[in-house]
């Protein structure tokens, strides 16, 4: 079981994820235990290697539309920005 990570630059992957959603982050993260696997089946902690070559699989789904939409909701609905 993959419990903690290494070597991990959480700025560089926040830059490589922007556009990405909370539901595609997590799959990064689910893909770069798998990654992470392949190479040894008893690994126990994730590296920048790995999270990098997960990234790099994903395409972000919220277009410029959907993102723009919810921040008008947000903005028009009094819902607090985060």
């Amino acid at each position: 079981m993959v419990r903690s990570f290494t070597d991990v630059d959480t700025a560089e992957l926040a830059r490589r994820s922007v556009g990405l959603s909370g539901a595609e982050i997590a799959a990064v993260c689910r893909e770069a235990a798998v990654i992470a696997m392949e190479v040894d089946p008893h690994v126990e902690r994730l590296s920048q290697a790995h999270f990098l070559q997960a990234v790099a699989g994903f395409t972000p789904r919220i277009t410029a539309e959907m993102l723009a939409f919810y921040l008008n909701y947000a903005r028009t609905s009094g819902m607090p920005h985060v």
